[in-house]
């Protein structure tokens, strides 16, 4: 064992291997998809590793990961690494403001080496090069004296932004359709009590409900807190400095690419 108690999210990660392992099989069956070993439970050895320019925050992570077996390591690097970041949040000079990165002080952290827009002129070249036809359009004034960070964090936003509505767009299409997958989204699982009397509900139960927006409501509670809780971690490790770091990346606040996600 290692020579420091786990902490609940090394816990919690866990305990989701184990999950995801048990139920990899019957969901590689219903698809058809024969699975070699599939009575059997292979437990994956990790091996983990990070290289940071900070290198003081690269040895109190590695310190703790190093004491770790090797089929956690990766569970407590992604641990420790959320712990680092929250330390830099809280800090005073590399941190954002309460109220968010568009109202954050300018501070030209990371903007001397950057080659990301840092004001309207390069926001106007960057229009120009990308759409000559419809160049530098900007009604709201967004960019005007707007400091580097500000800009990054808008640019970031409108990148993020057009991703999530192309992927409900395209997701809209498909459900409207009727396409869906031909196992169920959720059964019995006779391992535990609260789970042994769930009952069976198939995609296609899902997609009877009529539109996309019944179809949420139709979802289980469990499906729809698991989906919230899956897009708050992916939020949560985009904007991890850490992660970036390790990327060899910066954050969009200060001078990273907006859009990089690690």
């Amino acid at each position: 064992p290692a020579s420091h108690p786990s902490t609940p999210l090394q816990l919690a990660l866990r305990r989701s291997l184990i999950m995801l392992s048990t139920i990899a099989t019957p969901f590689a069956l219903n698809a058809g998809m024969p699975m070699a070993n599939a009575g059997r439970v292979v437990s994956p050895v990790m091996k983990a590793n990070i290289v940071l320019a900070d290198k003081e925050a690269e040895a109190r992570i590695m310190a703790i990961v190093d004491a770790e077996p090797g089929k956690t390591k990766s569970a407590a690097m992604c641990s420790r690494m959320a712990a680092e970041n929250l330390d830099r949040i809280r800090d005073e000079e590399l941190g954002c403001a309460a109220m968010g990165p568009p109202f954050t002080m300018p501070t030209g952290l990371g903007w001397d080496t950057s080659t990301e827009p840092k004001n309207q002129e390069d926001m106007v070249a960057l229009a120009k090069r990308l759409n000559p036809v419809v160049g530098f359009w900007d009604p709201l004034g967004i960019v005007d004296d707007a400091s580097p960070e500000t800009i990054g964090w808008f640019r970031h936003a409108e990148i993020k932004h057009g991703r999530v509505a192309m992927a409900g767009f395209v997701g809209y299409c498909v459900h409207s359709n009727g396409i869906t997958f031909p196992w169920n989204i959720q059964a019995p699982l006779p391992w535990t009590s609260i789970t042994s009397d769930l009952p069976a509900i198939a995609f296609k139960d899902i997609t009877a409900a009529g539109s996309p927006g019944d179809m949420w409501d139709a979802l289980p509670t469990a499906a729809k807190l698991q989906i919230i809780l899956v897009v708050g971690f992916l939020e949560m490790h985009g904007e991890n400095s850490l992660a970036l770091e390790a990327d060899g990346q910066k954050h969009y606040v200060r001078g990273g690419k907006p859009g990089y996600y690690p």
